[in-house]
């Protein structure tokens, strides 16, 4: 799990420092800057999946073409390096990008890895740093990225091989990053059977991820079941017979009849792919932007319950944006309830001020309350009240 993230000179973000818990809740205005959060995020995965491409390549997600490093430097200012690191609690892991050179470094206690390389870079340079631990004292060799082995003595066995692990332990977290953007969903009658992503892999179209749920097992009963909770109806595929394509069904309960996910209220198809990337096996964090769209204020209320067994039974950490204040006060609801601890979740109201994107922590009690209120969505009500009585 990512416990603190820190990004600078990324969009219209100057330098912000944002503390992270089990499930993350970003809302404010429209354009505020919410989703450069999972942006960063997605870029430096992209980044650590495969370096060796043109830097500007990074910056293509996917689901969206963010332009380039240029584009995304703040201020557009070629002569600033674009940072993005994180902290578990193991250790730190960072990149820093500036025109086409990279700069990483890797921290665990008294230990930093640091590395210099162009881009594209094709993982080939070998990195020396000096180690001293009480039970081992050498050198770590790591190509940028992950730590290739250690030299050295040691006190204890094993603890070379340990140690290694730790190291990239802390920077695989990265790879166990995936997301539910905002244009998805599931757009044909047949899906193929086949792979069609290599791992390690983000997966963004409707065919990859309708591959992965065709080819994990346990992922239909999973998406079923809280299709069901929240919505009272089923999803299962439906193999073609003597050709490897299947279609994906919705059944309301209580109802003889299918109906291919296509013929389905869009609202339904994206939660469909949405719980697709929530209970995919090999991703722990899950960014998801606006989970409510085009869905009853009932039903994100369930939704909201949802993420947080999520949270709880599948050990997932989830970072979302939200322009619904039905789905934060059912959060808020939920904590009250202890479905979840106050703890484990976290409130931010991004806003813009003087063009930069600011993060503001809003501290939320074991009662589900919010210090000071929601304060952006307060505003909206307000005005809707003084137009009413005229004031």
């Amino acid at each position: 799990m990512i416990t603190e993230l820190t990004i600078s000179n990324f969009r219209f973000i100057k330098k912000q420092k944002i503390k992270l818990g089990a499930l993350n809740v970003l809302y404010g205005p429209t354009a505020s800057g919410k989703s450069s959060l999972l942006y960063a995020l997605m870029v430096f995965n992209k980044i650590i999946t495969n370096p060796n491409q043109p830097i500007d390549n990074f910056f293509d997600l996917g689901f969206i073409d963010l332009g380039g490093l240029k584009e995304c430097l703040y201020g557009k200012d070629e002569e600033l390096a674009m940072e993005i690191s994180y902290s578990t609690n193991s250790g730190e892991f960072g990149i820093s990008l500036k025109k086409d050179k990279a700069n990483t470094y890797l921290k665990y206690k008294n230990i930093k890895l640091t590395a210099e390389f162009s881009i594209p870079y094709k993982q080939t340079k070998i990195f020396e740093t000096k180690i001293d631990l009480k039970t081992l004292k050498g050198k770590a060799y790591w190509n940028g990225f992950y730590v290739l082995g250690l030299s050295g003595s040691v006190e204890e066995e094993g603890q070379t091989g340990n140690l290694i692990s730790k190291l990239n332990e802390i920077a695989n977290t990265i790879k166990q990053v995936d997301i539910a953007p905002h244009n998805r969903g599931f757009f044909e009658a047949f899906y193929s059977h086949y792979l069609r992503y290599e791992v390690p892999h983000v997966l963004i179209s409707d065919e990859e991820v309708a591959s992965a749920i065709i080819n994990q097992e346990d992922l239909v009963p999973k998406i079923s079941k809280a299709l069901e909770e929240i919505a009272n109806k089923s999803f299962r595929i439906h193999p073609i017979q003597g050709i490897p394509l299947s279609r994906f069904l919705i059944q309301e309960k209580g109802s003889n009849q299918e109906i291919l996910i296509t013929n389905e209220g869009f609202g339904i198809n994206q939660v469909v792919y949405m719980f697709a990337k929530l209970y995919l096996k090999d991703k722990k964090i899950i960014l998801i932007e606006e989970p409510e769209i085009h869905l009853h204020p009932s039903i994100i209320r369930k939704l909201a319950k949802i993420m947080c067994k999520i949270v709880e039974e599948e050990n997932k950490q989830i970072i979302l944006t939200t322009h619904s204040e039905v789905f934060v006060s059912s959060l808020l609801s939920a904590i009250r309830r202890k479905d979840i601890s106050h703890k484990k979740v976290k409130f931010y109201l991004v806003e813009k001020e003087k063009g930069d994107t600011i993060f503001k922590e809003q501290e939320c009690d074991e009662r589900g309350r919010i210090k000071g209120g929601l304060s952006s969505f307060m505003e909206g009500e307000l005005e809707d009240l003084k137009a009413f009585f005229e004031i």
